[in-house]
């Protein structure tokens, strides 16, 4: 499974995807560097006392904003909550209120994303003009949608209130790169192919983007479309941030500036290597702009760049920067006046903290979780609220915290009801069954994952599939119901093997997928031996042996692990084979009895070593031997293949052949050849320091020299073989 971004209340959802390091990066992302000095994290066992404050809920109804700051924080909240109509009317009581310049910017630009994200959500013919939708795949452009042109006049008037605002507080060069910059925007959400459905009937203002009227309404849209590109902040251009780089007072705005403002005020990409590049550009200009801005945005981009740094994988870059971003934020509150993004930022690094400490340190990954709950005391996100108690409920099953991570379990379980989507679900319901699959609570564990596998599968998503699947074969199996186990071991192989041969698939991710095909494979072959299903265990072999030649020398995984499975695999494959071909004896030699006992029968011949042969039963051994060399040959062959530094694990898959071929040579009755491959396997055990296995087989060897039965089928398959 990719990590989200969703953690700050003012962002979006995560969008997984490859980047490149960041080691050109002068001092954000820090690549390359030492983990971080986590001495500072804390450590304490949460108290169930605390764990069921930061787990409650925020005060319903939220009481309302009491000033202009608040208001802000609030339609943030209900933007990432998917709630824009309540997000826009909340923003529009308090448009005109009095207040400072910086807080007034704050609340613009929540409102100025409520409104896009508005029109982007409505579909054709919805919007909030009811005459098209403005829908931006990479958050930047609108090539191929259309906007009507009333939406698009109401927001070009929140960024003229933008720029006049960021210049009554002071930064008249920030002021001239917004209008740069949005200017941009706007030129080309007008310049999208227009709806021919919308020119045809008069454009009406509805929706709650503002309720300021705009022109006319009885207006046709044509003329309306018109007053929208003469009306453009910056005028006609077209580029990054248009063809016009210079200030009105006739000064070149600075490229660095430029990018800082994008990062600001332009909604987030959904692509993250996207985005990285933009905020590693705007990262480094910062610190050399000369020119006065609104607040610090320092601590607010390094914080999405975190975010970046984790959804590409970096773990130590993205935890040190958070914690850098946790001591600026600090420091910045503490001056006078304040940090207006302080509880934001913090949310956000504590949230990257909780996730990438997971595997490093998950109990201070559970301080920085309960830290981000406790900074929501008055934010109504579910999803927020819920992907922050699943990541705490992770850390609480890493650390073994039962009473903790229980009480987490059943919270969060009811929280899920509250979620918009399905597909929202998803991740928390596996955190809930993971634990209650811990905590051995079957019942629970088992709704949780059943649900989790209706939903992936009506959504399609076979990466949440295969995690539900795994915990519901490991559930089967520590119940003792080894079929079903048999069952979700075989569909988890499938989905992986699907999604690692996906080309949608990256090409970073796949061996990790690869990796659980092999895993679930081997385990199916395990299971089917176990259950006497020699059918379905060959079945397992082929699909590992076809894997390992399509993976070896690719470098998808190491070739000494693919060499492994493929040994395990083969072995099994033998073994199979040798259980079919004893069965098929069993059922000739049955047959056999029958035909002795009935009216005119000829009678049964005894064998020299005490078994019951017919002619037909000899025959069957000729035709059934064949199968089993066959498979035989081909593990003793796989094991010659030994890579270089595993021959002592080459050496135990050789006594383990031997000793295997022994009991299957003694059951089928060839009890010659079944002690010399006794002894053979003897004298590897001892070489091998095995006492415990030579002992037995040296018993075996006894008891068949003196004539007896077989009485074991040989070991089996270690449990752990890789």
């Amino acid at each position: 499974m990719t990590a989200p971004r969703s953690a700050s209340s003012g962002t979006g959802a995560a969008h997984p995807g490859d980047g490149a390091r960041p080691g050109d990066a002068a001092r954000p992302g820090g690549a390359g560097e030492s983990v971080p000095d986590l001495s500072a994290v804390p450590v304490q066992v949460p108290s169930l006392a605390r764990l069921r404050e930061a787990l409650r809920g925020p005060e319903t109804p939220l009481p309302p904003p009491r000033g202009i700051r608040e208001a802000a924080v609030r339609v943030r909240d209900l933007v990432h909550a998917e709630r824009f109509a309540e997000a826009l009317y909340v923003a529009e009581r308090f448009r005109d209120a009095p207040g400072p310049p910086s807080e007034r910017l704050e609340l613009l630009r929540a409102q100025l994303m409520a409104a896009l994200a508005a029109i982007e959500e409505q579909g054709p013919h919805e919007g909030l003009a009811a005459q098209g939708v403005f829908t931006a795949h990479d958050g930047r452009a609108g090539q191929g949608a259309t906007t009507s042109p009333q939406d698009l006049i109401a927001v070009q008037e929140l960024v003229r209130d933008m720029v006049r605002t960021i210049e009554e507080a002071g930064a008249p060069e920030q002021a001239g790169a917004t209008l740069e910059v949005l200017g941009a925007h706007l030129r080309r959400l007008a310049a999208a192919p227009p709806d021919t459905s919308a020119a045809a009937a008069p454009a009406r203002v509805v929706g709650p983007v503002s309720s300021r009227p705009g022109p006319a309404a009885s207006s046709s849209a044509a003329p309306a479309a018109s007053r929208a590109s003469a009306a453009s902040p910056s005028g006609s251009g077209s580029g990054a941030h248009g063809r016009r780089r210079r200030r009105r007072d006739g000064g070149e705005i600075p490229s660095g500036l430029l990018a800082v403002v994008g990062c600001l005020e332009l909604p987030r990409p959904s692509a993250v290597d996207v985005e990285q590049r933009a905020l590693r550009e705007a990262l480094v200009a910062l610190p050399e702009l000369q020119v006065p801005l609104v607040d610090d945005p320092g601590p607010l981009l390094a914080v999405r760049y975190a975010q970046d740094l984790e959804a590409i994988g970096w773990l130590p870059e993205a935890t040190r920067l958070a914690l850098d971003v946790l001591d600026e934020a600090s420091r910045l509150e503490a001056r006078e006046g304040g940090f207006a993004d302080a509880t934001r930022v913090a949310v956000s690094a504590h949230a990257v903290l909780a996730r990438t400490l997971l595997e490093e340190n998950p109990l201070a990954a559970v301080g920085h979780a309960l830290a981000a709950l406790e900074g929501l005391r008055e934010v109504e996100d579910s999803p927020l609220r819920v992907g922050l108690i699943t990541e705490l409920l992770r850390a609480l099953v890493r650390c073994d915290l039962q009473d903790q991570a229980t009480f987490t379990a059943g919270r969060l379980a009811s929280l899920t009801r509250t979620l918009p989507h399905d597909e929202q679900r998803i991740e928390p319901l596996l955190a809930v069954g993971a634990q209650r699959v811990a905590a051995r609570r079957y019942d629970g564990a088992m709704v949780a994952l059943s649900e989790v596998q209706s939903l992936s599968a009506q959504l399609r998503d076979r990466r949440s599939r295969l995690e539900a699947t795994r915990l519901l074969a490991r559930l089967h199996h520590e119940q003792g119901q080894g079929l079903e186990a048999l069952d979700q071991l075989r569909l988890a192989a499938a989905d992986a093997r699907w999604v690692a041969d996906d080309l949608f698939t990256p090409l970073a991710e796949r061996p990790r997928f690869i990796r659980a095909e092999l895993d679930a494979e081997a385990l199916v072959l395990r299971h089917a031996l176990d259950l006497g299903r020699p059918t379905e265990a060959a079945a397992a072999s082929r699909e590992v042996v076809r894997r390992v030649r399509s993976e070896r020398g690719t470098g998808s995984l190491p070739d000494a692990l693919l060499w492994d499975h493929e040994a395990d695999a083969r072995i099994g494959a033998m073994i199979a084979e040798g259980l079919r071909a004893a069965a098929e004896l069993r059922a000739v030699a049955d047959a056999g009895d029958r035909h002795a006992g009935a009216p005119g029968g000829t009678g049964g011949t005894g064998g020299a070593d005490g078994t019951r042969r017919t002619g037909g039963a000899g025959e069957a051994a000729a035709k059934t031997r064949t199968p089993y060399e066959k498979a035989r040959r081909e593990a003793m062959a796989t094991l010659e293949r030994v890579p270089e530094g595993h021959e002592a694990r080459a050496s135990y898959w050789g006594a383990y052949l031997e000793d295997r071929h022994a009991a299957m040579l003694a059951a089928r009755g060839d009890r010659s050849r079944a002690l010399k491959a006794a002894r053979r396997a003897e004298r590897a055990w001892r070489q091998l320091g095995r006492e415990d296995e030579a002992v037995r087989i040296a018993e075996e060897i006894a008891h068949w020299s003196s004539g007896g039965a077989p009485r074991h089928a040989g070991p089996s398959l270690p449990s752990d073989p890789h």
